[in-house]
């Protein structure tokens, strides 16, 4: 994953909130009563949404290129994906300080 940023889109909805998803992670999606909640409870639901991708060995969505319009929700998932793209495990990797 060459980006740690995935683009969400935003639209009210019929009870005038705001609803988040992410066209590259469908299980991610959220609502809110205003941008910043609704951009903060976002990337909670990207976490838990790649949490299941993590869980099953997935490789995380590369992002698409941002529309106008469309937010970006940064989260910190270069190492996994780096990871996976050596064939290495959490457990093989020994890290020193």
């Amino acid at each position: 994953m060459s980006n740690s940023a995935l683009t969400a889109d935003i639209y009210t909805s019929f009870s005038c909130s705001l609803i988040a998803q992410f066209p590259d992670v469908p299980e991610a999606l959220t609502e809110a009563d205003t941008l910043p909640d609704v951009l903060y409870w976002a990337q909670d639901a990207l976490i838990v949404a790649l949490t299941g991708y993590l869980d099953d060995r997935r490789d995380i969505p590369q992002p698409s290129k941002p529309k106008r319009g469309q937010h970006l929700v940064a989260l910190k998932l270069a190492i996994y994906q780096a990871m996976r793209d050596q064939g290495l495990s959490q457990s093989e990797c020994h890290f020193e300080a």
